[in-house]
């Protein structure tokens, strides 16, 4: 797995406190000679190292506005997150303005996008061609926790498009008939809140996606223009519904999919306490699961200014003036089917089969022998990350255990 680099770590700042290591839900980040190194085959782009970093070490990647230049015709596809970044503002149409003011020569509503996944997945529910209970996609740091950690219920994702992806889609028909500019001269562009969508659209969307730009970086000069924008100026851009608004903060899309059984969660230990649940096949009664690894969802992406709290209030205010209903036609009809989905294999011990089951007896030999109080002392989240660490050939101290001269023979 070609994984993408979507968190730096700026190596002078970080002082190995292990905080960020403690906190990664799939313990790809260790403590090697007093800074914090990233397993990027593992991470899945949460941001939850960039949260808790107390020296503010870590950064995540993403686009610069300046490449949007680069295109003749440039369409910026809006996720409502951003729309509740900003106060005192109830019409969107004021924002949505402020982006062609601020070099764009159109919007398009991630919304749009969500109302269609939103509309397939109750579809979904009502058939008998789904795996249920069916898990949201829509957050891709949860779809790829999946691929990554619970390969046993990786049937359960819902095979249907991210919101992103398909609003790109459309919007790059609309761009093409409006314009009648080639592809190569039009630039598709996506302001996220968050890392795991620099991941996910970099490596699965790049086709149609040609930049994703920060909420972060966009917010203040977006601020800026936003407050000269006279009312007269206002254009009428904004087609999306309540539905598409709402969906991105917690809760959102479940309101919607016409079934009282479903589960939602955010959060990294709200999540992966339900994967849990699911994996031990205790939630077989329920039709649906919508999964956050953002604390209020996207409204909580760490590329985000706004407190996630006053941001998904603000969203509920907001989504108060909009229509009941979507007033947008495509140009042509998309699928919106997902290509299969492919499990990761990151935490295989080997390639070889036999050598790998050999590795993972050491390991259990080596993991009974120790504390199991996952002190960090080693520089691996826990005592089972110590001993897989130790067979793949690493050096590591711990406190409470050391390898005796007899057992390092035994391994040879």
């Amino acid at each position: 797995m070609n994984a993408t680099k979507v968190i730096t770590i700026i190596g002078e700042s970080c002082n190995g406190c292990d905080k960020c290591m403690k906190r990664c839900p799939t313990e790809a980040i260790r403590v090697r000679n007093g800074k914090a190194v990233i397993n990027y085959d593992r991470c899945v782009g949460c941001g939850e190292c960039v949260r808790v970093c107390p020296t503010h070490s870590k950064a995540e990647h993403y686009d610069p506005f300046e490449m949007i230049n680069d295109y003749k015709y440039k369409v910026v596809l809006v996720s409502s997150s951003l729309y509740v970044q900003f106060p005192n503002i109830s019409d969107v149409n004021v924002l949505l303005t402020g982006l062609k003011k601020m070099g764009f020569d159109d919007v398009f509503e991630v919304a749009v996008g969500v109302e269609y996944v939103i509309n397939a997945i109750r579809k979904l529910i009502k058939s008998d061609r789904a795996v249920k209970p069916i898990i949201s996609t829509m957050c891709p740091a949860v779809k790829n926790l999946i691929l990554n950690k619970y390969e046993n219920i990786a049937d359960h994702l819902a095979p249907i498009v991210q919101p992103e992806k398909y609003a790109a889609r459309l919007a790059l028909d609309i761009a093409l008939k409006k314009t009648g500019l080639d592809r190569k001269d039009i630039g598709i562009f996506v302001i996220t809140p968050c890392g795991a969508n620099v991941m996910e659209l970099k490596e699965t969307a790049s086709d149609i996606i040609d930049g994703v730009l920060s909420t972060r970086e966009i917010y203040f000069p977006l601020r800026a223009i936003i407050g000269k924008i006279k009312r007269d100026e206002v254009e009428n851009l904004c087609v999306a519904s309540t539905k598409g608004v709402v969906c991105a903060s917690n809760s959102g899309s479940s309101s919607y999919i016409n079934t009282d059984r479903y589960i939602t969660a955010s959060g990294v230990e709200g999540v992966i306490s339900v994967l849990n649940e699911m994996d031990h096949d205790r939630l077989d009664s329920l039709d649906y699961v919508e999964l956050f690894a953002c604390s209020t969802g996207c409204t909580g992406g760490s590329m985000n200014v706004e407190n996630c709290f006053l941001a998904r209030a603000r969203m509920r205010m907001i989504a108060k003036h909009l229509s009941n209903k979507m007033d947008f036609k495509p140009v042509k009809r998309r699928s919106i089917k997902e290509k299969p989905y492919k499990i990761n294999n990151v935490y295989k011990l080997h390639n070889n089969f036999m050598e790998a089951l050999k590795m993972t007896r050491r390991m259990n030999e080596i993991y009974d022998k120790l504390p199991k109080l996952n002190c960090g002392y080693c520089g691996a989240p826990s005592c089972r990350a110590f001993a897989e660490d130790y067979v793949k050939g690493e050096i590591l101290k711990c406190r409470y255990y050391e390898v005796k001269e007899d057992e390092k023979q035994d391994e040879h």
